[in-house]
């Protein structure tokens, strides 16, 4: 069996190679009468792990240099980012900009390189909507059975967002009962009662 030993998640195995310089951001900037946003400009982390292709085959140990790229926060300081390592062809990297790497034989790349896909982008509309009211549920506090009282307005948010968020849930659970009533009438024939209709 092929696997990577250490860790899966490039975040948590990276092992810094290089002085952590800081930049003055603020530095001849006129007006400004707060401390300096400092970035600190480690250009990459090192990876340090071993790789086998098969269970019949002895560990290597592999090193990957993976570029960072630092952007500031809005609400002040910094975050580092990995940059995919993968050749994209043409002696190109692919270069994206990513918060996770994931291991592909014996390197780490990102999502796209890997042919990853988000559970979401397999989901079929029943599945995307039983989603989306629980998430709203489990925002407001609540569990995630659809068939449960709806929570009640957590403090400190304003009635105007718990009505949006209401609405929202509402909506997606009339969606999901109205799939899945069609879905029973379709292949369980007879199993519903008919519909009342106007005028019979």
């Amino acid at each position: 069996m092929s696997g990577i030993s250490g860790k899966s998640r490039a975040a948590a195995g990276g092992h810094s190679r290089s002085s952590s310089r800081l930049i003055d951001l603020s530095a001849g900037v006129a007006g400004i009468d707060q401390p300096p946003v400092r970035i600190p400009t480690s250009d990459a982390v090192v990876l340090l792990f071993s790789w086998r292709a098969s269970e019949k085959e002895q560990w290597e140990p592999f090193e990957q240099r993976v570029p960072l790229r630092w952007t500031t926060c809005h609400l002040g300081g910094a975050r580092p980012w990995f940059l995919c390592t993968e050749d994209a062809g043409d002696g190109q990297c692919c270069s994206k900009r990513v918060a996770k790497l994931y291991p592909r034989g014996h390197s780490f790349v990102c999502r796209q390189c890997c042919g990853l896909a988000y559970a979401s982008q397999s989901e079929n509309p029943l599945d995307r909507s039983i989603r989306r009211a629980r998430n709203i549920r489990a925002r407001l506090g609540g569990g995630p059975s659809i068939l449960d009282l709806f929570p009640e307005k957590p403090p400190r948010m304003h009635w105007r967002t718990y009505g949006r968020l209401f609405n929202k849930a509402e909506a997606e659970q009339q969606r999901w009962m109205a799939m899945e009533h069609d879905y029973m009438r379709r292949h369980y024939p007879g199993v519903l009662p008919e519909e009342n209709i106007v005028g019979r």
